[in-house]
């Protein structure tokens, strides 16, 4: 395992070596499947020994003592009691003990490198306030993003015994619910930067994405069950930002058959309005709880429409949903939808206009030469609450869709990969502009980029924050090396630094630079001690790795870390700026 100065965790050998076959950050001469090392047995063997070895859980236990954990602003999370702790460990130990078997070849056909233990090996979970934390920590750094908590609290007692009857029906059930608590689990700790929660995390995800698939395959019929639809969705989220080569590729894989899982189900579908007009004979109770139903189904598709958009955004392929699928009603107001009593959604719903029709629009109005029109909109509805974490999402999403209509980053990564590049400044000014169309408005994007992501809170980014930020830092790298070229045609800015990184976009002096070329485009160091030129690529790398150290450590942070700083060793850049024409 390596320990190395430039991972603040460690991390297996094997899962570094196949970092160079991720389907995303492809910035370094890739490697391919059928030469990477498998990494899911060891998860789950590192899951299956460090639950079983004295201490682990204390250490974790330790480090969470030293962080916070007020969430006064997110929903609650109901203690875990003994019995569906219980429940949780003998249903975990099943899945565990599938995913071995499968890993290792089956019981008559082991895997001649893993040899079978002389008898059953068993799992041990953390302490229940751990999994309670964990569950917290998966509302802070996930459902914050992707909200599927009605009512104001997570009880995974009563998700956990809804299956508790004897019955094929409740049992299947049970499965599925035990399954979309342990994903939680999993993604709860897959946001804390120790050992001990990354087995955990890395080795529940790929214990229940075995059982899911087969829970699916024994019962076609849970296709279409929401909870195993939720479950698909959280282990989309956990692989494709997981940071292992494998369970990247398996969610990128099978994000096409859970998406027609949902479209199959009916969820896109259109819905006549679910909030009826009231009189003295309706059931509050049964009709707020008719319409958590609706509302949760209608959230989760349009989780899935983000998520496939964002997937699509950051691997430079188009969406798998269509916007004329998607017929659904949008998702209600958030204030609806975290309130606890019948009564009080009652009140909430009758001071609501009676005049607001469903939101939903059809997509055949939606033509291409609206996007720009459409961008602007989404923008001034971002910019309502700028302190608001979500808001902040949205608007490197903006600034992210923004530089894929002025750049060309396939194109980006190919020369980053110097791949035929024949070493001359020539070539490198030909690539340039292949590479960026605009590079004021490039540069204004990517400093609005890092002015957004440094300006959140730690903990509560969302998953794919590094590969955004890895994406901005090769658009100006690639800028900065072109430069660096004496023949380069470039526009000579003059006058005083602009901080691209600090000053807003409506602030005069970024827009003189945006739109006047008025002034010297800089970044500057998160303590305010420096500026970092645009034109220097290794200051350039040196403060995007900077940037990911202020943040929290993960498998995908660290593997970003590990890419930009080889990018930096494949590119010497003194022999660059000594070459020949």
């Amino acid at each position: 395992m390596s320990n190395t100065d430039d991972v603040r965790v460690p991390q297996f050998d094997a899962v570094i070596a196949a970092e160079a076959a991720w389907p995303l950050a492809r910035c370094n001469p890739p490697i391919y499947s059928g030469t990477c090392p498998r990494t899911a047995i060891i998860h789950l063997e590192a899951l299956e020994h460090k639950s079983r070895h004295e201490g682990t859980w204390s250490a974790l236990e330790k480090h969470l003592q030293q962080v916070d954990r007020d969430a006064a602003d997110f929903p609650s999370v109901v203690s875990i009691y003994p019995g569906t702790r219980d429940q949780l460990l003998v249903i975990a130990q099943t899945f565990l003990q599938k995913a071995l078997e499968i890993h290792r070849g089956g019981v008559n056909g082991r895997n001649k490198g893993h040899p079978s233990p002389p008898q059953p090996r068993f799992v041990v979970l953390p302490p229940s306030h751990i999994l309670e934390y964990l569950l917290r920590s998966y509302i802070r750094n996930l459902s914050f993003f992707y909200s599927l908590v009605s009512a104001g609290c997570v009880d995974p007692n009563e998700m956990v015994s809804r299956g508790c009857a004897d019955s094929t029906e409740t049992i299947q059930y049970n499965i599925a619910s035990t399954l979309l608590v342990l994903l939680m689990i999993a993604q709860g700790a897959s946001a804390v930067p120790t050992a001990e929660a990354r087995a955990l995390s890395a080795g529940l995800t790929e214990t229940c994405r075995i059982s899911l698939f087969d829970t699916i395959e024994k019962d076609i019929e849970m296709c279409a069950d929401p909870i195993i639809l939720r479950c698909a969705l959280l282990f989309t989220l956990l692989g494709a930002w997981s940071g292992d080569k494998w369970l990247m590729d398996i969610a990128m894989g099978q994000r096409g058959m859970y998406l027609s899982m949902l479209k199959h189900a009916g969820m896109l579908e259109f819905q006549s309005p679910t909030i009826p007009p009231f009189n003295s004979s309706t059931n509050t109770e049964l009709q707020w709880r008719s319409w958590l139903h609706r509302e949760a189904q209608n959230r989760l598709v349009y989780n899935w429409v983000m998520v496939d958009q964002e997937l699509s955004l950051f691997h430079d392929t188009a969406p798998m949903l269509s916007v004329s699928e998607l017929l659904a009603p949008l998702p209600g107001p958030e204030s609806l939808w975290t309130l606890t009593t019948s009564e009080s959604w009652l009140a909430a719903v009758q001071s609501m206009s009676a005049t607001a029709g469903t939101p939903t629009k059809e997509s055949t109005t939606l033509r291409l030469n609206e996007v720009r029109a459409l961008l602007q909109k989404w923008y001034q509805l971002s910019i309502a609450c700028p302190s608001c974490e979500i808001n902040k999402t949205n608007l490197v999403l903006y600034h992210l869709i923004s530089l894929n209509a002025i750049t060309n980053f396939p194109e980006i990564e190919r020369l980053a990969r110097r791949e035929g590049f024949d070493g001359s400044h020539w070539e490198l000014s030909l690539r340039h502009k292949r590479c960026i169309h605009n590079r004021e408005e490039s540069v204004f994007h990517c400093g609005q980029v890092f002015r957004l992501l440094r300006s959140m809170t730690s903990d509560r980014r969302p998953s794919w924050w590094s590969a955004a930020l890895y994406r901005v830092t090769l658009i100006l790298f690639t800028d900065s090396i072109s430069r660096r070229d004496p023949t380069f045609q470039k526009r000579e800015n003059t006058g005083n630094p602009v901080a691209v990184d600090q000053l807003i976009p409506e602030d005069p002096v970024l827009m003189a630079y945006t739109w006047k070329f008025e002034g010297i485009p800089v970044l500057t160091r998160s303590d305010g001690s420096a500026t970092v030129s645009l034109e220097a690529p290794n200051e350039l790398l040196g403060y995007a790795i900077k940037t990911l150290e202020e943040g929290v450590s993960s498998r995908l942070v660290d593997g970003i870390k590990r890419k930009l700083i080889a990018l930096g060793n494949n590119w010497n850049i003194n022999e660059l700026s000594a070459a020949h024409v």
